[in-house]
């Protein structure tokens, strides 16, 4: 083989399946904190008004898992899940955005924004329990080049 040529591992990296049930089961939560969000802004709407604490309390809920979700997707990423999974981050960014957007009364931004997270935790959640997010980024071996150059200083090559 050439130094030019790179040979691949099949194997995952070390951590890559622990990252991918650590977020399938948060964005799982994610996933009914969100459609739950709806339901009991709904009954409050409908003279329920304790259930206005509910939805604040869900809020809290979303928000913790949205941040949450941040460094276990950049795990999964670093373990050798698919890049463009990086895109739960946007949907982090979307749930704090959301709530703050809520909270502020502002719900010209609100309620679309909650349609928007309602329906990515669902297809992201769906993603993940896919066996499609178990298929990892290949590695790439080191080649000889990159072996000469890791090399320390004065070390003995037997």
């Amino acid at each position: 083989m050439s130094s030019i040529e790179r040979s691949v591992e099949t194997r995952p990296r070390v951590g890559f399946a622990a990252s991918r049930w650590v977020v399938r089961v948060l964005l799982s939560l994610t996933a009914v904190a969100a459609v739950a969000q709806p339901l009991t802004i709904g009954q409050y709407l409908d003279g329920r008004y304790a259930l206005l604490q509910m939805h604040s309390a869900g809020a809290v809920a979303l928000e913790t898992f949205g941040l949450l979700l941040i460094p276990l997707v950049i795990w999964y990423v670093v373990a050798g899940g698919r890049v463009w999974v990086l895109i739960t981050i946007l949907l982090a960014v979307a749930i704090e955005v959301q709530a703050v957007m809520g909270y502020v009364r502002d719900l010209g931004v609100h309620i679309p924004l909650g349609v928007a997270v309602v329906g990515g935790a669902i297809v992201l959640t769906i993603w993940f329990w896919s066996p499609y997010s178990a298929k990892h980024r290949p590695r790439r071996a080191r080649s000889a080049v990159e072996d000469a150059e890791a090399e320390p200083e004065g070390a003995v090559v037997g």
